[in-house]
């Protein structure tokens, strides 16, 4: 019998027999493959009739599936899609190989030898984990783009947000483990790999400054920590952190041993809902917002307030006045605050992943991101920071979801209000300047 691939981590690719099918291209057939292989389950007909065309009558919706379907039965054989009047699933068997059903199965497969942890692999599933690495070449479906419905773009976006945290996270569980083994170049080469695809995560830069160090590379470790503050000023304007600058001034000084066996044990979470934990502050003096905090904190001790926008133009201070927030009243919330930077996230179906990506809360399963989101945090007492959210106003109403949902207090900083009829406004104007005195006016 032939045998069917199904490649989706990256540029999708369909083979048969190892011969790339490109006449299925970019269409609905395409579409639907990589629909069944995420889903790994019978799917009803008329789940697929909305997905992949949401603006057509059921008649003309169920026509154009028929259609598909005869399409896939011609390109590929029959044995590969099952359908009944019905559903419609992916056939299983050693005939078919998915990446995606590959990938997930080993990730979230059980050690054999029970020593494994959510940070670290034992040496027993070490291989296999570092193999499965290499099915990631790319993004979900990169470069696919079904035109017919904004449906399907949207479930593409969310999927694309799930396999990428699941990536980030094996990347970050095999350096540590290959570090943990005293194997440096494999650790190097997997947190590089991790800084590659997210080049803003702190914790990566931190992974490779320690490594470099340890191997004795003290100039690289160094110059990790500048490309760092290099990209973190050019995307968001921002420093590193204080961990992060703490570890520079130790290599820097010459306090971190080299040569050592053991990493660094893996660093806290750069947003995690822990406690009573604020992120690190900008090392700036904070001046002259005292009527502001005020009217925070009665806002913040208010029942009714659960969304405070501030709200001000580009450099007025908003971030820095939350963040000061956070500093003086997070305290107030026993299951801790967190600050969610989204200067870089420029459409709304990135909004969740990007919250969840800031918590650093792994998916499970195949519930909506949003649905797991507001799961973890249902019954938290916690204060979230949203910065930069005046180009994502269109996704108001995944604030109004969370705030029903949940028990959390927003503050949202932001050029523009939400307008949303919740919402407490702060105005966040310029800071002014005292008069000049008679002595400066003559300086």
């Amino acid at each position: 019998m032939p045998h069917l691939k199904l490649l989706f981590l990256g540029s999708p690719q369909i083979l048969l027999d190892d011969t790339p099918l490109h006449k299925l291209g970019r269409s609905s057939g395409t579409a639907g493959l990589a629909y069944l292989a995420v889903q790994n389950k019978p799917v009803d007909r008329s789940q697929l009739h909305h997905l992949l065309w949401p603006d057509l009558s059921g008649k003309k919706a169920q026509m154009n599936l028929r259609r598909t379907l005869y399409d896939l039965k011609k390109y590929l054989g029959t044995g590969f899609v099952q359908s009944t009047r019905q559903q419609i699933q992916l056939c299983t068997g050693s005939h078919i190989y998915s990446d995606i059903h590959h990938f997930e199965q080993t990730v979230a497969s059980s050690c054999p030898t029970h020593s494994c942890t959510a940070q670290s692999a034992c040496s027993a599933c070490l291989p296999e984990l570092t193999a499965v690495a290499r099915l990631y070449r790319d993004d979900f479906l990169t470069g696919f783009d079904y035109p017919y419905s904004t449906e399907y773009e949207a479930w593409q976006r969310q999927q694309t947000a799930y396999f990428y945290n699941q990536m980030r996270q094996l990347l970050q569980r095999l350096s540590h483990s290959y570090a943990q083994q005293d194997d440096v170049p494999e650790a190097l080469r997997h947190a590089h790999r991790w800084l590659v695809l997210d080049p803003l995560d702190e914790t990566a830069v931190r992974q490779l400054m320690t490594l470099y160090m340890q191997s004795g590379h003290r100039n690289q470790a160094l110059e990790q920590y500048h490309a760092c503050a290099a990209r973190l000023q050019d995307y968001l304007g921002l420093m590193p952190t204080l961990e992060t600058v703490a570890l520079y001034e130790s290599i820097k000084g010459g306090e971190l041993d080299t040569g050592s066996t053991t990493t660094a044990a893996p660093p806290r979470h750069k947003a995690k809902v822990t406690s009573t934990q604020t992120p690190d502050l900008p090392l700036t003096p904070f001046l002259g917002r005292q009527a502001e905090l005020a009217q925070i904190e009665q806002l913040l001790h208010n029942e009714n307030c659960r969304l405070i926008t501030l709200v001000g133009l580009g450099g007025s201070g908003k971030t820095r006045l939350a963040l000061q927030v956070l500093e003086e009243y997070g305290a107030l919330f026993n299951e801790g605050t967190a600050v969610i930077f989204l200067s870089h996230v420029t459409q709304a179906d990135y909004l969740v992943p990007a919250i969840l990506d800031g918590l650093n809360l792994e998916l499970h399963g195949r519930a909506a991101p949003q649905e797991q989101l507001v799961n973890y945090l249902r019954h938290k007492k916690t204060l979230l920071v949203l910065d930069n959210f005046e180009q994502l106003l269109t996704a108001v109403d995944n604030i109004t979801y969370i705030l029903q949902q949940t028990n959390v207090k927003l503050i949202i900083t932001s050029r523009r209000r939400l307008n949303l009829s919740n919402e407490w406004l702060i105005d966040v104007a310029g800071l002014t300047y005292p008069a000049p005195t008679k002595q400066t006016e003559s300086l």
